[in-house]
């Protein structure tokens, strides 16, 4: 995760809600209760910027998973970029996905703990409400079916052996 994650200081900044957020993570109105209710036009999600106080990365892969990452020995390489998001995206949802699917590809060897448990032992790397999270695994799951398919902001490569 460390490896991962290491993101340059100039890269990191403190997350925000932002009209592309909004448009991939509540294109069904999920969110809603979240925002606040004193404000007009469009705009109030103060409510939800203080639930995922978090960091942001300049670009979000949300697929970073251990299985998209290539160690060799000039570095670990990411090699799926079909969901990266050049808007902020709580880094603890990113982090949080990737143990999660870890958890769920493994869990028949990591001796029987529970997926609440397991996460449990990584609380540096997951730093947002829990539920909130849940609720973005759920939602980004229906998303990259339907919603957002077809919307990733980094074009596919071909490597040329």
């Amino acid at each position: 995760m460390d490896e991962i994650y290491s993101i340059r200081p100039e890269e990191r900044k403190p997350f925000a809600v932002t009209p592309e957020f909004i448009k991939v993570f509540n294109a069904l109105g999920e969110l809603d209760p979240y925002r606040d209710k004193e404000t007009e036009n469009g705009g109030g999600w103060a409510s939800l910027g203080a639930v995922l106080a978090d960091e942001s990365y300049s670009a979000s892969n949300i697929d970073a998973l251990f299985e998209n990452m290539l160690v060799t020995a000039d570095g670990t390489y990411a090699i799926d970029y079909e969901w990266v998001f050049l808007f902020p995206v709580p880094a603890g949802f990113v982090k949080y996905r990737t143990l999660v699917y870890f958890y769920r590809r493994y869990k028949s060897l990591l001796g029987g703990q529970a997926e609440r448990e397991f996460i449990g032992q990584f609380p540096e790397y997951v730093k947002a409400d829990e539920k909130l999270l849940r609720f973005f695994m759920r939602r980004w799951n229906v998303a990259s079916k339907s919603t957002c398919t077809g919307k990733t902001s980094a074009p596919t490569r071909k490597i040329i052996w």
